[in-house]
């Protein structure tokens, strides 16, 4: 990657959804307002990075035979709240699809690539 390349940033319909019907539901029902928004937040700053290094992250192991090489960032809130946001590079088009927010409790055949 050259210094200084800057990677569009696409959130999936599903990565959407899974937030919106999953993640921030949790979120409002087990930490308070304030921590919420600090969350909300975090999240979103480590989504954001992946302009610049989109590269800096492991391979998600359980979908090792998908034909895109998905990786993922771990974020951590609590004990209790641990996320893997999925996402996938396309180098040509120089974007970084986010294809969902994960809950590591979750069952691994329950992560979306689309």
């Amino acid at each position: 990657m050259v210094e200084g390349t800057s990677f569009e940033i696409v959130l999936t319909r599903s990565a959407i959804l899974r937030y919106q019907d999953d993640i921030y539901p949790y979120l409002n029902s087990n930490f308070s307002p304030r921590r919420v928004f600090e969350i909300d937040v975090e999240i979103f700053e480590i989504v954001g990075s992946l302009r610049y290094q989109p590269h800096r992250s492991s391979r998600e192991p359980t979908l090792s035979e998908s034909p895109k090489a998905v990786r993922y960032l771990l974020y951590r809130a609590s004990n209790n709240f641990e996320l893997k946001i999925l996402f996938y590079v396309e180098e040509l088009a120089q974007r970084v699809f986010v294809t969902d927010f994960f809950p590591t409790r979750m069952n691994p055949s329950k992560m979306k690539i689309n």
